[in-house]
């Protein structure tokens, strides 16, 4: 069957002198040789190989291709790059390598000021890998980022339960959304996002009174494992108010033979990118049911906390076990917690809240 792709190719000499074929191909002959001459330009000007005169951009490139993402899921891969090319290719991407200074690398990272620790730390991180790997190829004498500092991070808020208010949003939104039930299986049942995500039609009985939780998604986001403890497997009954709509989900899964509860179009689970954008429009429903302000289509005023994500909707369970005085063992098995001191926690912290609330009950009366 002959190839559908033409091809075209150069000989290049890497640093240590030895030859290296560089292949290019295209739909059609004049897009692979189009190819061939941009690198084989670039190879004439000293920025296809690298070396001293390689520009950050190019070794940006190389050390993500050689160091990063051989080691990563193709969503974390694409993540890390753009975030490298946000923070510090688009700003000094065109200086040589070996010409970037502490203080080029510092501003750029200064611009984070005031953003999430995960990003800062990517961001650090990442570039600390890049020039450290950097030196190890000899393309650089010495390493500009020993001394980078980390600026100034926004302080997390760190979980919480919905307020009732929010709570009462939540659950007026949860039936008009497309994955209102998805996300209401969290908040109803305490799964973990990425045991929701895991469930099948067996998971769920017969009867709709309990689901089987014994599977979730990896990390890296690419297969169905068991959970990473023992503690992970647990049967947890189906509130009243939730069943009738987690049956309707339950009976169509069912009748279109899906393996999936909740799945895509392609008959795979909701993947991580799917369901963080679910939720981001999920919770844009919540914002705008709760009065938000908007213009042309945009929310420009918010009034839901937009630092809520679906581990939230877990922890509300996890409080309202608390508040109804589930026994904290059973909590524990419900929740899926290998160590009682993770359950313990938000007890202790459920019990100060109800105490201080008593206090002010207590002071409104007299």
């Amino acid at each position: 069957m002959p190839d559908k792709y033409k091809r075209a190719s150069i000989y290049i000499t890497l640093p240590d002198g030895t030859k290296k074929q560089l292949i290019f191909t295209g739909k059609t002959q004049k897009e692979a040789d189009a190819k061939k001459a941009k690198a084989k330009a670039e190879y004439e000007a000293g920025l296809l190989v690298v070396n001293a005169n390689t520009t950050l951009a190019k070794w940006t490139d190389e050390w993500f291709e050689t160091y990063r993402r051989p080691k990563m899921s193709k969503e974390n891969a694409k993540q890390i790059l753009s975030m490298m090319k946000r923070v510090y290719v688009d700003k000094i991407g065109g200086m040589k390598i070996s010409s970037i200074r502490l203080v080029h690398v510092q501003r750029c990272i200064n611009d984070l000021g005031g953003s999430s620790k995960s990003l800062i730390d990517k961001a650090y991180g990442n570039i600390r890998n890049l020039f450290s790997k950097a030196l190890a190829n000899g393309l650089i004498n010495s390493d500009p980022t020993v001394e980078l500092e980390k600026p100034t991070m926004r302080q997390s808020p760190g979980r919480r339960a919905l307020t009732p208010e929010e709570r009462a949003i939540f659950l007026e939104v949860m039936p008009q959304h497309k994955y209102g039930v998805f996300f209401g299986i969290m908040y109803a049942c305490g799964l973990r996002p990425q045991e929701a995500r895991a469930l099948t039609v067996f998971s769920v009985d017969k009867d709709v009174m309990n689901i089987t939780v014994n599977s979730a998604i990896d990390k890296a986001d690419k297969a169905v494992k068991m959970p990473k403890t023992n503690a992970g497997c647990r049967i947890i009954p189906i509130p009243d108010w939730y069943r009738p709509y987690l049956s309707a989900v339950h009976r169509e899964a069912l009748s279109k033979r899906q393996t999936y509860l909740f799945q895509r179009k392609n008959g795979q689970y909701l993947d991580k990118q799917t369901y963080l954008r679910a939720w981001h429009s999920f919770l844009n429903r919540m914002d705008i049911a709760a009065g938000a302000q908007t213009y042309r289509n945009k929310i420009i005023v918010h009034v839901i906390d937009r630092n809520l994500d679906p581990y939230h909707l877990r922890h509300t369970y996890a409080t309202e076990l608390a508040e109804k005085e589930v026994p904290i063992r059973t909590a524990q098995y419900l929740l899926g917690h290998k160590n009682i001191s993770v359950t313990a926690q938000i007890y202790t912290h459920v019990t100060e809240c109800m105490r201080e609330d008593a206090r002010n009950r207590i002071d409104m009366c007299r």
